[in-house]
């Protein structure tokens, strides 16, 4: 008679969230720099699949950056949607931002006045950028879309055999 330990088990599943700052930007000025919106994310296991600048806007590079502002992922906007060739993973408690520009050349900025936070489902959205945090308005960016793996994982069982090992 023996006891045998059978191995634990996992799988994971993948699921795209879109989430929306539900921003209405309103004034529009032309500018060559940098515009966005800073956020918080508070999930793990999330990816950064794309971001999506408004309509009106017409940046043609849209970036993450880290909290210290290097670029961690670019792409060229398709449209409105700037789509990441790898999506780009990000860490629960970390602050990003998600920004837009168009390379030194002049671009449509639209900009409003805004309460931050705006809680979401895996992310906050925390302040604009307009080379530096702006903690009133909000800037360019109307959403992104976050791949989120859930893992989800079970013991293994105890198998008692009677008569043998």
């Amino acid at each position: 008679m023996g006891i045998k330990a059978a191995s634990p088990t996992s799988s994971s599943s993948s699921s795209d969230n879109t989430e929306n700052n539900g921003f209405a930007l309103a004034t529009n000025f032309p500018d060559t720099g940098t515009y966005g919106l800073k956020i918080t994310i508070k999930s793990d296991n999330c990816k950064i699949k794309s971001i999506t600048k408004i309509s009106t806007n017409n940046a043609t590079i849209g970036y993450i950056l880290d909290a210290a502002k290097n670029i961690v992922a670019q792409e060229n906007f398709s449209g409105n949607v700037a789509t990441f060739a790898s999506p780009y993973a990000v860490t629960n408690g970390l602050s990003y931002y998600f920004v837009a520009d168009s390379g030194g050349a002049s671009h449509n900025v639209k900009y409003s006045n805004v309460t931050f936070p705006v809680s979401g489902t895996n992310l906050n959205w925390i302040k604009g950028y307009d080379g530096a945090d702006n903690a009133t308005q909000a800037f360019i960016i109307a959403s992104c879309v976050i791949t989120k793996t859930t893992v989800s994982s079970s013991p293994g069982k105890f198998i008692k055999r009677i008569g043998g090992l």
